[in-house]
């Protein structure tokens, strides 16, 4: 075999690695900028939960205004998760109609239960975030971010999380 089939084969080996700790980057991620850390969290996430109306091409993240990492959620607006295109928009308030994915600030948990409803995943920052009516919890721990996950909301969301994820999370609430 030839050296640059060799080098080669190392990184496509390289390039699965690196995909496969995307999805587990709350564990081990080393982005120096947290909010850039979360976004990617965020669309990792995203590829493991199925939503009830899958046939759309979109799917709408709406981001509440004040969210510190607002800036880095909005430009995964374009980006692809299973089959569908990502739409990101800022809300103000608590307006959340018409989004699939719904993002709150940790100082509103009060949006969390208004962003509620049949079919839509609440993410937001906290470590208590899921212990409300939250699904899916980012949560610092020491230099790094890690997501905690509330089974019992996302099924009564009729979201399924897949159990790929579920095992990744620091945190599940049944």
């Amino acid at each position: 075999m030839s050296v640059s089939r060799i080098f080669r084969r190392g990184l496509v080996r390289a390039a699965i690695a690196a995909a496969a700790m995307a999805v587990a980057a709350p564990a081990a991620a080393q982005p120096s900028d947290s909010n850039e850390l979360k976004a990617a969290i965020v669309l990792n996430i995203l590829k493991f939960v199925d939503f009830p109306d899958d046939q759309n091409t979109t799917l709408e993240l709406c981001i509440q205004q004040n969210v510190g990492a607002a800036r880095k959620l909005r430009a995964l607006s374009g980006q692809r998760t299973k089959g569908r295109v990502v739409r990101t928009k800022i809300v103000a308030g608590s307006n959340f109609r018409d989004c699939d994915v719904v993002y709150v600030a940790r100082s509103s948990p009060s949006a969390a239960g208004l962003a509620q409803a049949n079919g839509r995943l609440v993410m937001g920052d906290g470590a208590r975030f899921i212990d409300g009516p939250g699904t899916v919890g980012l949560v610092r721990t020491g230099g790094q971010i890690r997501f905690e996950i509330n089974l019992r909301q996302a099924k009564a969301d009729n979201l399924k999380i897949s159990s790929r994820l579920v095992r990744l999370a620091s945190r599940v609430k049944r």
